[in-house]
Protein backbone atom coordinates (compact mmCIF):
# COMPACT_ATOMS: atom_id res chain seq x y z
CA UNK A 1 0.00 0.00 0.00
CA UNK A 2 1.68 3.11 -1.04
CA UNK A 3 1.09 6.79 0.57
CA UNK A 4 -1.87 7.82 -1.62
CA UNK A 5 -4.03 4.89 -0.72
CA UNK A 6 -3.56 6.44 2.86
CA UNK A 7 -5.37 9.09 5.15
CA UNK A 8 -2.88 10.26 7.49
CA UNK A 9 -3.42 9.36 11.24
CA UNK A 10 -4.94 11.67 13.85
CA UNK A 11 -6.24 10.91 16.97
CA UNK A 12 -9.58 9.18 15.95
CA UNK A 13 -7.73 7.03 13.22
CA UNK A 14 -4.14 6.80 15.23
CA UNK A 15 -2.61 4.29 12.46
CA UNK A 16 -4.13 5.60 9.15
CA UNK A 17 -7.29 4.31 7.12
CA UNK A 18 -7.47 3.21 3.74
CA UNK A 19 -8.92 4.90 1.30
CA UNK A 20 -9.61 6.70 -2.29
CA UNK A 21 -7.66 9.90 -2.35
CA UNK A 22 -5.55 11.37 0.63
CA UNK A 23 -6.21 14.95 2.20
CA UNK A 24 -4.29 16.62 0.08
CA UNK A 25 -3.22 16.58 -3.69
CA UNK A 26 -3.78 13.25 -4.93
CA UNK A 27 -1.40 13.41 -7.25
CA UNK A 28 1.66 13.82 -5.55
CA UNK A 29 3.25 11.85 -2.62
CA UNK A 30 1.99 12.46 1.00
CA UNK A 31 6.12 11.77 2.06
CA UNK A 32 8.74 12.83 -0.57
CA UNK A 33 12.07 10.87 -0.52
CA UNK A 34 13.85 13.36 -0.96
CA UNK A 35 14.10 14.67 2.24
CA UNK A 36 15.33 11.45 3.26
CA UNK A 37 12.81 11.03 6.38
CA UNK A 38 11.41 7.32 7.12
CA UNK A 39 8.07 6.64 9.21
CA UNK A 40 7.64 5.28 12.17
CA UNK A 41 4.46 4.22 13.98
CA UNK A 42 4.30 5.25 17.24
CA UNK A 43 3.08 2.66 19.76
CA UNK A 44 0.93 5.22 21.61
CA UNK A 45 -2.63 5.27 20.12
CA UNK A 46 -2.28 9.08 19.54
CA UNK A 47 0.56 9.80 17.55
CA UNK A 48 2.11 8.65 14.32
CA UNK A 49 5.48 10.36 14.05
CA UNK A 50 7.35 11.51 10.85
CA UNK A 51 11.76 11.56 11.36
CA UNK A 52 12.57 14.58 8.82
CA UNK A 53 16.28 14.31 8.02
CA UNK A 54 18.76 15.20 10.53
CA UNK A 55 16.44 18.19 12.13
CA UNK A 56 16.74 16.21 15.46
CA UNK A 57 12.59 16.26 15.65
CA UNK A 58 9.82 14.80 14.66
CA UNK A 59 6.70 16.27 12.57
CA UNK A 60 2.91 15.07 13.37
CA UNK A 61 -0.31 15.39 12.03
CA UNK A 62 -2.88 17.48 13.50
CA UNK A 63 -5.95 16.45 14.62
CA UNK A 64 -7.78 18.04 11.59
CA UNK A 65 -5.18 16.41 9.03
CA UNK A 66 -3.58 18.44 8.08
CA UNK A 67 0.56 18.61 8.10
CA UNK A 68 1.60 22.20 6.98
CA UNK A 69 4.92 23.19 8.31
CA UNK A 70 7.48 21.85 10.65
CA UNK A 71 5.63 23.09 13.88
CA UNK A 72 2.47 21.05 13.08
CA UNK A 73 2.80 19.02 16.22
CA UNK A 74 0.33 18.01 18.21
CA UNK A 75 -0.54 20.68 21.05
CA UNK A 76 -0.04 21.91 23.82
CA UNK A 77 3.40 21.21 24.00
CA UNK A 78 3.22 18.95 26.98
CA UNK A 79 1.82 16.48 24.72
CA UNK A 80 5.32 15.73 23.17
CA UNK A 81 7.39 16.21 26.55
CA UNK A 82 9.56 13.20 25.44
CA UNK A 83 10.60 14.91 22.36
CA UNK A 84 11.62 18.63 23.76
CA UNK A 85 12.35 17.93 26.78
CA UNK A 86 10.60 17.89 30.70
CA UNK A 87 11.18 21.66 31.40
CA UNK A 88 10.93 22.85 28.00
CA UNK A 89 7.49 21.36 27.34
CA UNK A 90 6.32 22.59 30.42
CA UNK A 91 6.67 26.07 30.54
CA UNK A 92 6.21 26.43 27.12
CA UNK A 93 2.61 24.65 27.38
CA UNK A 94 2.06 27.31 30.50
CA UNK A 95 2.08 29.83 27.92
CA UNK A 96 0.32 28.18 24.73
CA UNK A 97 -2.68 27.55 27.45
CA UNK A 98 -2.71 30.89 28.96
CA UNK A 99 -2.04 33.47 26.20
CA UNK A 100 -3.41 31.10 23.20
CA UNK A 101 -5.78 28.56 24.18
CA UNK A 102 -7.57 28.18 21.07
CA UNK A 103 -3.98 27.52 18.97
CA UNK A 104 -3.24 24.72 22.58
CA UNK A 105 -6.53 22.74 21.95
CA UNK A 106 -6.72 22.97 18.25
CA UNK A 107 -4.84 19.89 17.77
CA UNK A 108 -4.91 18.00 21.42
CA UNK A 109 -4.99 14.40 21.31
CA UNK A 110 -8.48 13.31 22.57
CA UNK A 111 -7.99 9.34 23.02
CA UNK A 112 -5.42 7.76 25.06
CA UNK A 113 -3.09 9.10 27.57
CA UNK A 114 -4.65 10.85 30.67
CA UNK A 115 -2.17 10.60 32.95
CA UNK A 116 0.35 13.00 31.31
CA UNK A 117 -2.20 16.04 31.92
CA UNK A 118 -3.08 15.08 35.08
CA UNK A 119 0.89 15.03 36.43
CA UNK A 120 0.92 18.53 34.60
CA UNK A 121 -2.24 19.55 36.86
CA UNK A 122 -0.75 18.19 39.99
CA UNK A 123 2.37 18.99 39.48
CA UNK A 124 1.85 22.91 38.88
CA UNK A 125 -1.04 22.37 41.37
CA UNK A 126 1.09 21.44 44.00
CA UNK A 127 3.49 24.32 43.45
CA UNK A 128 0.88 26.40 43.56
CA UNK A 129 -0.37 25.18 47.16
CA UNK A 130 3.43 25.52 48.62
CA UNK A 131 3.16 29.43 47.91
CA UNK A 132 -0.25 29.47 49.50
CA UNK A 133 1.20 27.51 52.64
CA UNK A 134 4.00 29.75 52.56
CA UNK A 135 2.03 33.09 52.35
CA UNK A 136 -0.28 31.45 54.89
CA UNK A 137 2.11 30.80 57.66
CA UNK A 138 3.87 34.23 56.90
CA UNK A 139 0.43 35.61 57.24
CA UNK A 140 0.21 33.31 60.76
CA UNK A 141 3.51 35.37 62.20
CA UNK A 142 2.12 38.91 61.61
CA UNK A 143 -1.21 37.62 63.46
CA UNK A 144 1.03 36.64 66.65
CA UNK A 145 1.40 40.77 66.97
CA UNK A 146 -1.95 40.88 67.47
CA UNK A 147 -4.35 39.31 70.10
CA UNK A 148 -4.27 35.68 68.95
CA UNK A 149 -4.64 32.84 70.98
CA UNK A 150 -2.06 29.49 71.31
CA UNK A 151 -5.01 27.39 69.86
CA UNK A 152 -6.18 30.00 67.12
CA UNK A 153 -2.55 29.94 65.47
CA UNK A 154 -1.67 26.03 66.46
CA UNK A 155 -5.24 25.27 64.56
CA UNK A 156 -4.28 27.76 61.42
CA UNK A 157 -0.44 25.96 61.46
CA UNK A 158 -2.49 22.45 61.52
CA UNK A 159 -4.72 23.05 58.79
CA UNK A 160 -2.19 24.94 56.48
CA UNK A 161 -0.05 21.50 56.62
CA UNK A 162 -3.19 19.61 55.82
CA UNK A 163 -3.78 21.10 52.77
CA UNK A 164 -0.12 21.18 51.84
CA UNK A 165 0.14 17.05 52.12
CA UNK A 166 -3.46 16.40 50.73
CA UNK A 167 -3.17 18.88 47.80
CA UNK A 168 -1.85 16.27 44.95
CA UNK A 169 -5.25 13.99 46.16
CA UNK A 170 -7.28 17.02 46.30
CA UNK A 171 -6.03 18.12 42.69
CA UNK A 172 -6.74 14.96 41.31
CA UNK A 173 -10.38 14.44 42.61
CA UNK A 174 -10.76 17.96 41.61
CA UNK A 175 -9.61 17.28 37.91
CA UNK A 176 -12.15 14.68 38.02
CA UNK A 177 -14.78 15.78 39.31
CA UNK A 178 -14.74 18.85 37.01
CA UNK A 179 -13.70 16.89 33.78
CA UNK A 180 -17.38 15.01 34.74
CA UNK A 181 -19.48 18.50 35.18
CA UNK A 182 -17.98 19.58 32.33
CA UNK A 183 -18.51 16.54 30.16
CA UNK A 184 -22.07 16.00 31.49
CA UNK A 185 -23.15 19.83 30.69
CA UNK A 186 -21.35 19.85 27.14
CA UNK A 187 -23.57 16.31 26.29
CA UNK A 188 -26.66 17.76 27.60
CA UNK A 189 -26.16 20.83 25.25
CA UNK A 190 -24.58 18.48 22.40
CA UNK A 191 -21.57 19.75 22.32
CA UNK A 192 -19.73 16.61 23.73
CA UNK A 193 -18.31 15.95 20.17
CA UNK A 194 -15.37 14.02 21.46
CA UNK A 195 -14.82 11.53 24.40
CA UNK A 196 -14.22 12.37 28.29
CA UNK A 197 -10.55 12.58 27.51
CA UNK A 198 -10.55 15.80 25.73
CA UNK A 199 -12.91 17.04 28.41
CA UNK A 200 -9.72 16.07 30.78
CA UNK A 201 -6.89 17.77 28.86
CA UNK A 202 -8.58 20.92 29.24
CA UNK A 203 -9.77 20.88 32.27
CA UNK A 204 -6.01 19.26 33.93
CA UNK A 205 -4.16 21.40 31.77
CA UNK A 206 -6.08 25.01 32.66
CA UNK A 207 -6.32 23.93 36.31
CA UNK A 208 -2.65 23.59 35.99
CA UNK A 209 -1.40 26.44 34.08
CA UNK A 210 -3.52 29.17 35.86
CA UNK A 211 -1.99 27.42 39.00
CA UNK A 212 0.73 29.50 38.51
CA UNK A 213 -1.60 32.51 39.91
CA UNK A 214 -1.15 31.23 43.13
CA UNK A 215 2.20 32.98 43.19
CA UNK A 216 0.26 36.26 43.66
CA UNK A 217 -0.60 36.52 47.52
CA UNK A 218 -4.11 37.68 48.38
CA UNK A 219 -5.67 38.14 45.01
CA UNK A 220 -3.94 35.17 42.61
CA UNK A 221 -7.50 33.30 43.22
CA UNK A 222 -9.62 35.94 41.16
CA UNK A 223 -6.55 35.57 38.24
CA UNK A 224 -7.75 31.91 38.37
CA UNK A 225 -11.33 32.36 38.30
CA UNK A 226 -11.35 35.08 35.59
CA UNK A 227 -8.80 33.71 33.43
CA UNK A 228 -9.52 29.97 34.18
CA UNK A 229 -12.75 30.50 32.69
CA UNK A 230 -12.07 32.24 29.66
CA UNK A 231 -9.49 29.38 29.05
CA UNK A 232 -11.44 26.87 29.75
CA UNK A 233 -14.85 27.98 27.25
CA UNK A 234 -12.09 28.63 24.71
CA UNK A 235 -10.36 25.02 25.21
CA UNK A 236 -14.10 23.32 25.36
CA UNK A 237 -14.73 24.77 21.85
CA UNK A 238 -11.68 23.63 20.18
CA UNK A 239 -11.09 20.29 21.60
CA UNK A 240 -14.76 19.04 20.85
CA UNK A 241 -15.15 21.03 18.00
CA UNK A 242 -18.60 22.36 19.40
CA UNK A 243 -20.27 26.04 18.99
CA UNK A 244 -19.12 28.81 20.76
CA UNK A 245 -22.32 28.69 22.68
CA UNK A 246 -22.35 25.47 23.86
CA UNK A 247 -18.69 25.53 25.56
CA UNK A 248 -19.87 28.92 27.31
CA UNK A 249 -23.44 27.57 28.69
CA UNK A 250 -21.66 24.14 29.54
CA UNK A 251 -18.84 26.09 31.37
CA UNK A 252 -20.90 28.88 33.10
CA UNK A 253 -23.87 26.99 33.88
CA UNK A 254 -22.34 25.01 36.67
CA UNK A 255 -21.11 28.22 38.07
CA UNK A 256 -24.03 29.69 38.46
CA UNK A 257 -25.62 26.57 40.06
CA UNK A 258 -23.36 26.85 42.49
CA UNK A 259 -23.20 30.59 43.15
CA UNK A 260 -27.32 30.50 43.10
CA UNK A 261 -26.99 27.10 45.88
CA UNK A 262 -24.85 29.63 47.49
CA UNK A 263 -27.31 32.19 48.13
CA UNK A 264 -29.79 29.72 48.69
CA UNK A 265 -27.65 29.16 52.03
CA UNK A 266 -26.59 32.33 52.72
CA UNK A 267 -30.71 33.15 53.19
CA UNK A 268 -31.26 30.33 54.79
CA UNK A 269 -28.80 30.96 57.52
CA UNK A 270 -29.38 34.46 57.56
CA UNK A 271 -33.37 34.06 58.00
CA UNK A 272 -32.49 31.48 60.83
CA UNK A 273 -30.50 33.94 62.29
CA UNK A 274 -33.36 36.97 62.39
CA UNK A 275 -35.89 33.95 63.39
CA UNK A 276 -33.63 32.95 66.56
CA UNK A 277 -32.75 36.56 67.11
CA UNK A 278 -37.07 37.24 67.00
CA UNK A 279 -37.40 33.83 68.94
CA UNK A 280 -34.75 34.97 72.17
CA UNK A 281 -36.38 38.49 72.22
CA UNK A 282 -39.71 37.13 72.79
CA UNK A 283 -38.23 35.15 75.25
CA UNK A 284 -36.78 37.78 76.98
CA UNK A 285 -39.80 39.74 76.97
CA UNK A 286 -42.39 36.32 78.37
CA UNK A 287 -39.62 36.23 80.91
CA UNK A 288 -39.86 40.13 81.74
CA UNK A 289 -43.88 39.31 82.26
CA UNK A 290 -43.77 36.21 84.45
CA UNK A 291 -41.72 38.28 86.83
Amino acid sequence: MNADDQHPPTPDNPFGAEDSGTPGNSDQPMHPASDGQQESKSTGLDSHTFQWGNEGKSRMWKSDGTIGGGEEYYTPAWERRSEIGFSRALFKTIGEVLFNPAEAFRSVPVRGDIGGPLLFAVLLGTVGTVFQAFYQVVWIGLSLTEDFGVSDVGTRVTATIVMLVLSPVMISIGTFLSTAILHVFLFLLGGANRPFEASFKVIAYVGGATAIFDLIPVCGFLFILVWGTVCTIIGAKQAHKTDTWRAVLAVLLPMLFCCCCLAALAAMAVSVGILGAKMASQANLFEGLLR
